[in-house]
């Protein structure tokens, strides 16, 4: 009775070792949800090797770049952009569960990279189509436009690229644009703000189907410090105030102007900048001119006219910014001058 009782408990352990092998075999065997991350001539390279850098480290995806054609596509850089050849095009790749939608460029045709693809009839169909049955749809930076030309953020919420959100506004009049979220979930789509947002918004889909545990893991792996409860936006700072009045757009751009320091809140901000081979009086007279009184800001009385101005402006929420600059010599180089820049508000909203 003994030895029969040993043979049944050996043939059940071994029928049961069988069924967990074949079990486990089957489990492995079983095909890897697809992620197709789109390319076009312009795109940024981050915006679309940091998703799938993200899926792939998660060693649980089959994850593919597919474009128009196999033609080599110049990606964002200038002269020494590098030059990509996606792995499968329009009419042979795998069906997606997962749409990763990158960004580069304008938002306008004319302007490159998404800019001209809103204008490609074949590639706005191709998201739509790819969209209808993919489980996630996930834009990086101003590939949020592609998603905006396609239909897909009717009715939504948004984000993107820090310096087109008013863009977006205006390209997706029936879509909430948010500027204080690094990315916003409508549950099927999701958007990002710029650039490394879309390592975020990779890791936040990992966390939304696998759980946050394994998203935290992968993050680990890449080396990168991933904290989705900090809640930054770029967007959301205070030095939003000096792109808006069209004054940082003067002093960096169009003088060329050295940060020396830029630092601040949502609330307020402190900058230096400085600008070689010009006088403190023209550097003066070329912020006055670049100023962009249709946004709202208006200049206010001050002290000394020859080297101070303060504008102000009051949001939509009733808050009211202030931005006082003092202009003068640079103390280390008398031929050039340095601009002291503030920002402030009076409440906690965002500018």
């Amino acid at each position: 009775m003994k030895s029969f009782s040993a043979g049944l408990a050996l043939s059940l352990a071994a029928t049961i070792g069988i069924a967990a092998t074949a079990r486990a075999v089957q489990e492995t065997a079983a095909p890897r949800p697809n992620v197709a991350v789109l390319l076009f001539p312009g795109v940024q390279i981050i915006d679309y090797s940091a998703p799938y850098e993200v899926f792939s480290q998660s060693r649980m995806y089959n994850i593919f770049t597919v474009a128009e054609s196999f033609a080599p596509i110049r990606t964002s850089g200038g002269e020494g952009a590098a030059r990509v050849v996606a792995k499968y095009t329009f009419a042979d790749h795998p069906k997606p569960d997962i749409l990763i939608i990158p960004g580069g460029g304008g938002s306008a045709p004319g302007e490159g990279g998404v800019g001209d693809q809103t204008a490609n009839p074949v590639l706005i169909r191709w998201i739509q189509e790819q969209a209808r049955d993919a489980k996630t749809v996930l834009s990086v930076c101003n590939g949020a436009f592609l998603l905006a030309k396609a239909g897909l953020l009717d009715g939504q919420e948004a984000t993107t690229f820090w310096g087109m959100l008013d863009e977006l506004k205006a390209a997706a009049p029936k879509t909430r644009v948010h500027n204080d979220r690094r990315y916003v979930d409508n549950g099927k789509v999701i958007t990002t703000a710029g650039l490394s947002s879309g390592i975020d918004g990779s890791l936040y889909v990992l966390s939304k189907l696998h759980g946050m545990g394994k998203a935290k893991q992968v993050a680990l792996q890449m080396e990168y410090d991933w904290r989705p409860e900090s809640h930054f936006a770029r967007a959301a700072l205070a030095d939003m105030a000096l792109w808006k009045a069209g004054i940082n757009g003067t002093l960096l751009r169009e003088l060329n102007g050295r940060t020396e320091l830029t630092e601040g809140t949502t609330t307020r901000w402190r900058q230096v900048v400085t600008i070689a081979g010009k006088s403190p009086a023209a550097v003066l007279r070329a912020i006055v001119a670049g100023t962009d009184s249709t946004t709202g800001w208006r200049p206010q009385p001050r002290a000394n006219p020859t080297t101070t101005r303060i504008w102000t402006y009051t949001d939509d929420r009733q808050t009211r910014w202030t931005i006082a600059l003092d202009v003068g010599p640079d103390s280390r180089t008398p031929s050039a001058t340095t601009v002291r820049a503030t920002v402030s508000s009076t409440g906690g909203g965002t500018i």
